[in-house]
């Protein structure tokens, strides 16, 4: 079931992604965790203010309507574009279900896409991204050593910088 379309299946099939992080999520802070992680993960990225708190609102809403969900947890994956995607995967064991209005109030800021698994279920929000920043015209973890099966480096967990809120 989809909320609203995303980036085509042809596309996703086509580029490589690269795996930024992965997180459980299992308490209300855990949530707003995500929300910070997500608002911070799509600045650094270059997305503009208003597309990553469109991110951090729309994982909010997920995450409360996903809490207490067995094995809960979020992915963040950078596809390279054009145009880039940032793609965040909430997936879950067991019969617990996504409330509809939590599906659609993500599905009103960001494309949004749910399914059922054989042993539980995922919700995957997707952000565009806009034009490569920086003179330099790369992404920032264009030049780390990582490939789709290499995590990239969490330049947003660095010591003694805080993430955007």
């Amino acid at each position: 079931m989809s909320a609203r379309p995303g980036p085509s299946a042809e596309h996703a099939a086509e580029v490589p992604s690269v795996h930024l992080e992965s997180t459980p999520l299992g308490t209300v802070q855990d949530t707003f965790a995500l929300r910070r992680s997500a608002r911070a993960v799509a600045d650094l990225l270059g997305a503009d203010g208003q597309d990553a708190v469109r991110l951090a609102t729309a994982l909010s809403e997920l995450g409360r309507g996903l809490l207490g969900a067995d094995r809960l947890a979020a992915a963040f994956d950078l596809q390279a574009g054009p145009p880039a995607v940032l793609r965040v995967t909430l997936t879950w064991q067991g019969g617990h279900r996504l409330p509809e209005e939590a599906l659609e109030a993500s599905g009103r800021l960001l494309p949004t896409h749910q399914e059922r698994t054989g042993d539980g279920g995922l919700v995957r929000v997707e952000q565009r991204l806009g034009p490569v920043p920086g003179p330099s015209r790369s992404w920032p973890v264009a030049s780390a050593t990582c490939s789709p099966r290499t995590p990239a480096p969490a330049p947003w967990r660095t010591p003694g910088r805080r993430p955007a809120t």
